[in-house]
């Protein structure tokens, strides 16, 4: 849809596309600009979010955004964009269906063809399997229960399991995602174990970055730091690095950070996001986070409340709650150690709701809730903090990968 409104090809990721579209917004100086997004409700998510990402950015230009939609609560709809909807001073309109007579005008003037088509691709494959499944029992003729059920298989056949060489496929995929997960579970020797089954599987079948990100710091939280970065001790420069090279230089940052090296860290993390346009949103929050845990350690206080801030306004912005722990939890630590102790308490508290019970979240807040406790002197809530993570711990050394 973006690429429709900008009228070019955009970058996939909702963050570089989004600062891409807040730069046109602002080409024309002081002149007024008109902004329709037809048809919201079919929008592709990457789209939806790149628009948020502009808007709440825009600070003196004057845009007027016409935003269209059947209906404003659409299960897909980004939550920053239905803030901005929601709130109090966006004007909404709600208009009446068309008549019988207006629907044929509107035929007349459309040759349908083309119209069915170009709708029929906008609604996605999955929105499409979907109708065909409903249509297929509707139908009367046998003819078009075929058609319809044809329609409903996936394009892909690799990704449905059918096809020859598919599980050896499936299976490295599975055990990348199995690897990220025991790794947010805070179990490193499963996340060895999984990588291990990841990387021996199909050349290009899993998303080498992140097995590789996630070996890195399983090994680190293992008590094999100095083996992790051994590994790793002939990444290219940030600048020249593919987005494999990319995780896995976030990843030399977070370890060098934890271990000491606080100015490796800051050359591995600083130099990814002066190249930020070639991060994907993921390596964005996650990157930004990592920085400021570096500039706290270093005293750098200021700093690294913006990285954290700016961490969490790109989670947001693309949709990606379940990763503010990180940076909730700095946001929560600087304030605790200056005695803002209600700030510091309000990033806890939504660091706690958008993390649920993913374990590794749960330990960087818990360490926040530890830094507030021990700021207002309250020694028995320190250990009340921290001691739930002692049987979750397996790792002998975990201070390889959490502050």
């Amino acid at each position: 849809m973006l690429s429709q409104l900008v009228g070019h090809p955009v970058s996939g990721d909702p963050v570089a596309a989004g600062t891409h579209l807040l730069e046109q917004l602002g080409e024309d100086g002081d002149a007024p600009i008109v902004m329709i997004v037809d048809d919201a409700h079919w929008a592709d998510l990457v789209s939806l979010r790149a628009v948020t990402f502009a808007l709440r950015r825009l600070r003196t230009e004057r845009v007027l955004t016409v935003l269209i939609a059947r209906d404003t609560g659409w299960p897909h709809m980004p939550t920053g964009l239905r803030k901005l909807v929601d709130d109090d001073r966006t004007t909404r309109i709600r208009l009446n269906g068309l008549r019988s007579a207006e629907v044929d005008g509107l035929c007349a003037v459309f040759p349908h063809p083309m119209t069915r088509t170009a709708v029929y691709q906008g609604l996605g494959p999955t929105i499409r399997r979907r109708l065909h499944r409903h249509a297929a029992l509707l139908a009367v003729a046998e003819a078009d229960r075929l058609h319809h059920r044809r329609g409903d298989r996936p394009a892909d056949g690799r990704l449905a399991g059918a096809g020859p060489g598919s599980r050896p496929i499936l299976a490295a995929r599975v055990a990348e995602q199995l690897a990220v997960l025991y790794l947010m579970a805070a179990d490193a020797p499963q996340t060895l174990a999984w990588s291990r089954r990841a990387l021996a599987g199909p050349a290009d079948a899993a998303e080498l970055g992140q097995v590789l990100h996630a070996r890195l710091l399983a090994r680190a939280a293992s008590g094999r730091a100095k083996e992790a970065l051994d590994s790793v001790s002939d990444l290219p420069a940030p600048a020249q690095a593919d987005r494999s090279e990319r995780d896995l230089l976030i990843g030399r940052g977070l370890v060098r950070s934890r271990t000491g090296n606080l100015t490796g860290a800051v050359t591995d993390l600083e130099g990814l996001i002066h190249d930020a346009d070639r991060l994907s949103a993921h390596q964005r929050v996650h990157v930004h986070a990592q920085l400021g845990f570096t500039f706290d350690r270093m005293g750098r206080w200021d700093d690294a409340s913006v990285q954290a801030e700016t961490s969490i306004a790109f989670a947001e912005a693309t949709e990606q709650l379940w990763m503010t722990a990180a940076s909730r939890s700095l946001a929560a630590i600087v304030p605790a150690k200056r005695g803002d102790w209600t700030a510091a308490a309000d990033h806890l508290a939504q660091g706690r709701l958008a993390s649920g019970d993913i374990v590794s979240s749960r330990i960087y807040l818990a360490v926040a809730e530890a830094w507030l406790a021990t700021s207002r002197g309250d020694a028995d809530r320190v250990v009340r903090a921290l001691e739930p993570l002692r049987p979750r711990l397996r790792a002998p050394q975990p201070a390889g990968v959490y502050p």
